[in-house]
């Protein structure tokens, strides 16, 4: 199950997602912009193991959106402000769109084998008026980010603060085992393990020593904590 800033999804037993709540961007994924009361199917995707709504408020500035994985496709939907779709900026999507740059399997390994987890984050909540939106997927070596690259939060090579279509994190990442990945307000951390022993780095906004370190105040590469 996933909250929202004003819905909340969850998977069912059977691999559907079912939403509530809000929906005046689409974000409930049922193919109408109707506030519901009680949960709807969301349309066109099952096999879902995931999901996750973006969890910040609505501003001018900011609008919300859902991403759910399922075997080794993502799909997202709602308001695709800063490309957090994974499609070029712009519009609503009312039913999921996959994100279709993504490989169908970055870790290399089988289909049955491959395991991944999805964070959705947001900039700013407390303190500005400017909002981000990161989407992450993760197999293997590799994690992919999309988005609002706002302080570098995404690590990838695209200039801080545009809008970037998926693309592979840079760093020292990709030679470690990676275990999971988190989005926070300006920043993303990615637990791994790193000779042999659990590790954790963090890019983006230092804000408040967010990346545990007091070196400079943001980071467009991953940072050891």
């Amino acid at each position: 199950i996933g909250a929202g800033a004003r819905n909340t999804c969850a998977v069912r037993a059977s691999g559907v997602v079912a939403c509530w709540g809000d929906n005046a961007y689409g974000q409930v994924g049922d193919g109408t912009t109707t506030r519901r009361l009680t949960p709807g199917l969301v349309r066109g995707i099952s096999g879902v193991d995931s999901v996750e709504p973006s969890p910040f408020g609505i501003t001018p500035d900011w609008s919300p959106f859902v991403c759910a994985r399922g075997g080794t496709s993502v799909y997202c939907w709602g308001s695709n402000e800063h490309a957090v779709l994974g499609s070029p900026a712009g519009g609503v999507a009312v039913t999921p769109e996959r994100v279709r740059a993504l490989p169908a399997d970055p870790s290399g390994t089988s289909p049955g084998m491959f395991r991944a987890n999805l964070a959705v984050g947001a900039w700013g909540v407390l303190q500005t008026q400017f909002f981000a939106m990161t989407g992450f997927t993760m197999g293997g070596h590799e994690v992919w980010g999309w988005g609002w690259n706002l302080a570098g939060s995404l690590g990838i090579y695209c200039a801080s603060g545009t809008d970037c279509a998926p693309a592979r994190t840079f760093g020292t990442l990709r030679s470690d085992p990676i275990l999971s990945v988190a989005a926070g307000m300006q920043h993303t951390c990615i637990a791994l393990t790193r000779a042999g022993v659990g590790a954790v780095s963090c890019m983006g906004s230092n804000a408040g020593y967010a990346l545990g370190t007091t070196a400079g105040t943001s980071s467009h590469e991953t940072s050891g904590v």
